[in-house]
């Protein structure tokens, strides 16, 4: 009967350890538009929306390249044309005007490069990677599994000066 640990322990150890390698879901990239309706000054009319991602790292790029494809295909805001522009997290400064925008999957090392854009610029920044959120360096958090939730980050979106409708913010959670 002690065999049976020799399989399973290096079993959990590989589900315990694997970081989150997941990328955007279709679901979550529909939920994170929806959020960009609930600000105070939503955008409106043609909007060009920052795609956040790290180059280096090829999960990052296909997960970006999976959100533009999802945005260019029919997921879309009530009140904007959202325009996916790619932005490699390196390079974030070379694109000022861009004030909403999706983080992907695989760029934490630059997540204080993307606060420090996202507060200069006024930027909402909405990322489905928990590791955004629970490092304080995104406006939202967006996760699909087993349910619908959003989290808004009061502390960054005030950095950011970064507002929501009261009715939005009873339907979510706030830290």
């Amino acid at each position: 009967m002690r065999w049976w640990w020799a399989f399973v322990i290096p079993f959990m150890l590989c589900l315990v350890c694997a970081g989150p390698g997941q990328a955007t879901t279709p679901n979550e990239l529909k939920v994170a538009v929806r959020v960009f309706d609930f600000l105070t000054v939503p955008p409106r009319g043609p909007t060009p929306l920052a795609v956040i991602f790290d180059g280096q790292n090829k999960a990052s790029l296909e997960d970006a390249l999976a959100i533009q494809e999802g945005l260019k295909s029919g997921v879309s805001s009530a009140k904007a044309e959202l325009l996916p522009v790619l932005v490699d997290a390196r390079h974030l400064d070379e694109f000022p005007d861009l004030h909403v925008g999706v983080v992907a999957f695989g760029t934490g090392a630059y997540f204080d490069r993307i606060l420090g854009y996202a507060i200069k610029n006024h930027t909402v920044t909405i990322s489905s990677d928990p590791s955004c959120m629970q490092s304080g360096k995104c406006t939202v958090g967006i996760g699909s599994s087993p349910r619908v939730e959003v989290i808004i980050n009061r502390a960054v979106a005030a950095s950011c000066g970064i507002e929501f409708s009261e009715a939005f913010r009873m339907m979510v959670r706030e830290f």
